[in-house]
This record gives structure tokens, sequence and C-alpha cells, in this order.
């Protein structure tokens, strides 16, 4: 019967084993998670975005209502001044689409 000690470290072993194994997952996860960040950079460094479904070009900085609050300000469409809302989606001003900017 193994004493504590032995426990430990088996427990240790097993740990470090299942870590390695993970690590493949943990890095296509990652490089999944970049892309999406390279796609959400890119939209807002256009400082537009088409809709994929009608090709209107959809500007990310104009003067917009806030959906939450309804102030009207200049500036970003993913971010009120007044209430510090931070939106991810911004509807098409074509069809009315929810158009995704950022993951």
């Amino acid at each position: 019967m193994p004493n504590e000690t032995e426990k430990n470290i088996l427990a240790a072993i097993t740990t470090v084993a299942l870590s390695i194994l993970a690590l493949p997952v943990v890095f296509v996860k990652a490089a999944f998670g970049a892309r999406k960040l390279a796609r959400a950079a890119a939209n807002i460094s256009a400082g537009s975005m088409t809709c994929p479904y009608c090709g209107t070009v959809n500007p990310l900085n104009c003067m917009a209502r806030c959906p939450t609050c309804a102030a009207v300000a200049p500036g970003s469409r993913l971010y009120c001044p007044f209430c510090k809302n931070v939106y991810t989606v911004i509807p098409c001003a074509g069809c009315g689409a929810t158009l995704k900017v950022l993951p």
C-alpha cells in the first residue's frame, strides 16, 4: 500500500502528464482566438464594415443613437460616452441585419 509521499508524487506525475496531453488543444484554441481578434482589429482599423447580406458599407464612427440610454453623440458606434456601454454588434444601415464587429 503506497504511503502519503508516494501518493503525492503519483498525483504530481499525473497532473504533469495530463497538462502535456492538453497542450495541443490549448494551442489550437489560442490560434483560433488570435484569428478572431485579428479579424476584429481589421474591421476597427478599416473604420467601416461591409454587410455580407446586402453589401452596404456601414461606418463605425458617425453620429449614432445609443440603444441603451438613447443619447445621440458623434463617435464610435461601439461605445456610448454617456452610459459607458460597449457594444459588439451594429445594425446594418441597408438591410437591418445584425453585424458582429467584435468577438
